[in-house]
């Protein structure tokens, strides 16, 4: 059982970059979201949705989803999370600030 669930995570993970790269957000992100089904304490789906949210310029919910990981992924992951968390805000800032700018 816990082979099939790591083939099929490194499968859709791979699926998700694919698409990433296609730019076609909405499989990409139903695959994170599947990832994120099989093993919902791997932060490796949470970060997938969370970039694929951002790249939709959809920050708020990719913050949201990076919430969601600390609470239900292991410590040793907090650290890329919150990383992530951080590159979001900037992002976030980034965009106001050349909103404002205009």
């Amino acid at each position: 059982e816990k082979s099939n669930i790591t083939i099929s995570m490194k499968a859709l993970e791979g699926r998700t970059i694919c698409y990433e790269k296609l730019k076609d957000y909405s499989n990409a992100q139903s695959d994170a979201r599947e990832m994120i089904n099989l093993s919902p304490s791997s932060a490796k789906g949470y970060l997938r949705l969370g970039k694929i949210l951002r790249l939709m310029k959809k920050s708020d919910n990719a913050l949201r989803i990076y919430s969601i990981a600390l609470k239900k992924c292991p410590v040793n992951d907090h650290c890329i999370i919150e990383r992530q968390i951080e590159l979001t805000k900037l992002q976030m800032e980034t965009l106001l600030l050349s909103q404002q700018n205009k």
